[in-house]
């Protein structure tokens, strides 16, 4: 089976959970799961406010029609830039009548964060830049948030490359055709949980609602994330708006939170040379600085904080509603509990595995406790492929698995295992094994935008691989060690992922070679030697 989330690069900065409950937990709360000691984490408290408002243009023109409209956009985008870059949002967007355009201060958001907006429409892609006018004898908006930067395309101004001080903007603009109303409620749902994001800021005009009404034009204005009431005031609204007689009242007031895992790296909560005492409460947390061979010091893979798996499993295993119930701190007689949600996107266990490769397109169910089905590799190879000791099929090609064992991610491990022991990942349809693999292995670098793996070396494995096959069909079915077998079992995978594969001394092995059998000629030729021993009798 293999995982079907896939980390994006971005994950190797930190790692945000959205949650939502029924009243404000704190980090005194989450500690009845997370551990300080050992789970590293801050809660942070996001608000959303919507201003809904109203303005009449100076020139008294309705703003029904379209050049109209078309005009006061263009002065509006540059006060809107302006205001948010004094305000320090991270990411912006307004709506016209037919399209909705975002703008991302790509200084503090990266493309990867963004990623998944832009999946969900085609976008027009144009660079901006911005920069703080510089002080005058002029007073008025020049000096206040929608006057004081200056937004220019590239081309017409230096480049952050030439002045620190610019900001780099990319602007998205979505076609016509677009559904603006879903793109605008996929930001106010998703924008302030993006890396990076810790502010957005969205603007939407409304259509008049009457022909009496129609030289009046309303709009909603929403603050997301670490914001204020503050944030704008009645002098900002004229300014931004360019009319005197711009009015706005807050119509809606939301409150999230957001748990935030930085990256670092897993460790126990005790040292690995004393894990076998019973009081381990009084010990302090693993640094590291003991030179003790476990699999703490060398990794599988770089795995997401333990936290955030931790939190995966809890809300997982409620089956029908994905959630976590904490008990309220005391005093606090109203609530027996305080129920929280948590993003079902990064934490949903039950339907993030399917079968591997041409083996079914099904889903694949696990157990929702199982804290194998809730790693994610998060640096190099991010696929992770495993395997189940028990499986039941489902009707629909499904499978529901138990006790998974995870292997090394990425596809050249799995692809030496299926070669070795005569199967292909990638189907029976090609001949030519060695190619048919490498554009198997290439195919998964394109799609997980990965560099180039030494293919030198890959062809080599896989060679080894197929020989190793070809020649263990011929082994027989007597029940004694291969020595030989084994070690080059062992070359083909050593140093897959940078992980070892060397066997121990195997010749000198009592437990696979009892003592009076050290010299004899069991060890490399069982076949022939049984045959001999049959004929002796």
């Amino acid at each position: 089976i293999e995982s079907t989330h896939v980390s994006k690069a971005d994950d190797t900065e930190e790692v945000v959970l959205p949650i939502q409950s029924d009243e404000g937990l704190s980090e005194k709360i989450l500690e009845q799961v997370l551990d300080p000691r050992r789970h590293t984490f801050s809660l942070e408290t996001l608000r959303s406010y919507n201003h809904n408002g109203n303005f009449s243009p100076v020139s008294g023109e309705s703003l029904a029609d379209g050049a109209v409209f078309s005009a006061f956009l263009e002065g509006f985008e540059r006060r809107f830039l302006s205001f948010a870059m004094e305000k320090n949002f991270d990411i912006l967007w307004y709506t016209d009548k037919k399209s909705l355009y975002l703008f991302v201060n790509t200084k503090t958001v990266s493309k990867d964060s963004y990623s998944a907006v832009m999946s969900q429409s085609y976008f027009e892609i144009t660079q901006l830049y911005a920069r703080r006018l510089q002080g005058g004898k002029s007073r008025g908006r020049q000096e206040r948030p929608s006057g004081s930067w200056e937004v220019y395309g590239a081309g017409d101004g230096p480049t952050p490359d030439q002045d620190s001080a610019i900001v780099p903007i990319t602007k998205l603009s979505s076609p016509p055709s677009s559904d603006q109303n879903h793109l605008s409620k996929y930001l106010k749902e998703h924008s302030v949980h993006m890396n990076g994001v810790r502010k957005a800021l969205g603007c939407e005009f409304q259509k008049p609602k009457s022909k009496k009404k129609k030289n009046t034009a309303t709009f909603t204005l929403r603050f997301l994330g670490k914001v204020d009431k503050k944030e704008m005031s009645k002098v900002d609204l004229t300014d931004l708006m360019a009319a005197p007689d711009a009015v706005s009242f807050v119509a809606e007031e939301r409150e999230g939170q957001d748990i935030c895992f930085p990256s670092s790296k897993n460790k126990p909560l005790v040292r690995p040379s004393i894990m076998h005492l019973e009081n381990r409460n009084e010990l302090s947390s693993f640094t590291g600085d003991e030179n003790v061979e476990t699999s703490w010091s060398n990794p599988l893979f770089n795995d997401i904080p333990e936290g955030v798996r931790l939190l995966s499993i809890l809300a997982s295993a409620r089956r029908n509603d994905h959630a976590i119930f904490f008990s309220p701190p005391n005093g606090n007689r109203n609530n027996l509990y305080i129920r929280t949600e948590i993003s079902q996107g990064q934490t949903k266990i039950a339907n993030r595995w399917k079968r591997f490769g041409n083996y079914g397109t099904g889903p694949v169910y696990t157990a929702e406790n199982s804290v194998v089905a809730a790693a994610v590799s998060k640096e190099g190879s991010t696929e992770i492929f495993g395997v189940a000791a028990n499986a039941l099929e489902i009707k629909g090609g499904g499978l529901k698995v138990e006790y998974l064992t995870l292997l090394p991610p990425g596809r050249p491990f799995v692809l030496l295992v299926f070669l070795c022991f005569g199967s292909r990942p990638f189907g029976y349809f090609r001949e030519n094994i060695l190619a048919a693999s490498l554009d198997w292995i290439e195919q998964g670098e394109i799609e997980l935008g990965l560099g180039r793996g030494d293919k030198k070396d890959l062809k080599s494995r896989i060679s080894s691989a197929i020989h190793f096959d070809k020649t263990s069909r011929s082994m027989g079915e007597t029940l004694v060690p291969f020595v030989d077998k084994i070690k080059e079992l062992c070359r083909i995978f050593d140093g897959i992922n940078d992980l070892p594969c060397i066997p121990w001394d195997l010749d000198a092995d009592p437990f696979l070679f009892p003592e009076e059998q050290q010299e004899s000629e069991f060890r490399r030729f069982p076949r022939k030697a049984m045959q001999n021993e049959e004929k002796k009798d």
